[in-house]
Order: structure tokens, then sequence, then C-alpha cells
């Protein structure tokens, strides 16, 4: 599966995405551009592994129970087909402040490509 893709089945969306991790003062902080989503925790591990997720989850809970997968990610500029979805062109991610600003300024990023698998409900 190509790299910020969602594929949707059933039973199960399969997710690879991109999530930029910088450290502002004491606390990490996890960013998918693609998704706007942002978690943080004291370390790296939470701000991705365990606080990432769990915001993911808490994200794909509601696109389930709404039904509001597709207009959720047109209105983040996704591309839905079918069962697949692609993310926004980099240059429309730049446009969203906290991304640009990631990008331009001095802090120190580390970029990660994510698989998620989430079971749909």
């Amino acid at each position: 599966m190509k790299k910020d893709t969602i594929q949707i089945d059933q039973d199960e969306f399969r997710l690879n995405v991109d999530i930029y991790v910088f450290r502002e003062g004491e606390n990490y902080i996890s960013y998918c551009p693609s998704l706007d989503i942002c978690s943080s925790g004291k370390n790296f591990n939470d701000a991705v592994k365990k606080n990432f997720y769990e915001a993911f989850e808490l994200y794909a809970d509601y696109w389930t129970e709404h039904g509001t997968l597709e207009s959720d990610l047109k209105a983040h500029g996704w591309e839905v087909e079918a069962h697949t979805a692609r993310p926004p062109r980099p240059q429309s991610m730049l446009e969203r402040p906290m991304f640009s600003d990631l990008l331009s300024g001095d802090t120190p990023f580390e970029r990660i490509v994510s698989p998620v698998r989430i079971t749909a409900r």
C-alpha cells in the first residue's frame, strides 16, 4: 500500500500516513498533516504509539458511528474513490499553519510513515 492512503474494506480501514514528531519544551508533539490530527506526550513513544493512535481511533470511531469518513476526508483535501482515498497534494498541506511552521522553522523533527489498522465497528 502506498504511503498516505486509506484502504477501506467491509470491516477494516488500512492506512499509511506521514507523522511528524518534534519536541516542544519537555513534550513531544506528533502531527499528521493529511488528517490534521495532533497529539503529545512526555516522550516519543507516548506522543506517537500511545496518544496519536488513541486520537486516530477516536476519529475513526466518530466517522464509523456517523458515516462521515468520505466527507471528512474530502474536507481535509483527500480524493476519495470506491475503496481507496488519496491524500491532499503537498502544496495544499503547506497552507496549514502548523505544518508550514514546522517545516520552515528551526525545530528539528522526525518524519515517520506509520501503518494503522482499525477494525470498523
